[in-house]
């Protein structure tokens, strides 16, 4: 039974640092940095993803959102923008793209 319990603790103290580890990041605050950047320049909107979404993984869904809409962007730019996400954050692949799905279901076909 201790030994139980001492594993049972040790597994649920593992599981939870990464959690703790991570940083707070505000992602509406990214979002809105990402929706300025991109309306100052539409043209960097795959290079303003890639950055934000490099240096914010947990913020991904937020970013690709905030891009696609801050961009207008058309089905071809939709698939751009997620797979340039997707590149930078690999692990966050099912749910940037439900994101974008959720922002642009005209796009599906191409994502």
């Amino acid at each position: 039974m201790k030994k139980t319990l001492k594993f049972a603790l040790t597994a649920a103290l593992l599981v939870a640092a990464p959690l703790v580890s991570a940083k707070n990041v505000d992602c509406v605050k990214v979002s809105d940095a990402v929706k300025a950047a991109v309306i100052a320049d539409s043209n960097k909107v795959l290079e303003i993803v890639a950055i934000q979404v490099a240096a914010n993984e947990s913020c991904a869904c937020e970013i690709v959102k905030a891009a696609i809409v801050a961009s207008d962007a058309d089905k071809k730019t939709v698939a751009l923008i997620v797979d340039t996400a997707i590149l930078e954050a690999p692990d966050q692949l099912r749910i940037i793209a439900q994101c974008a799905i959720a922002i642009a279901p005209d796009a599906i076909s191409k994502i």
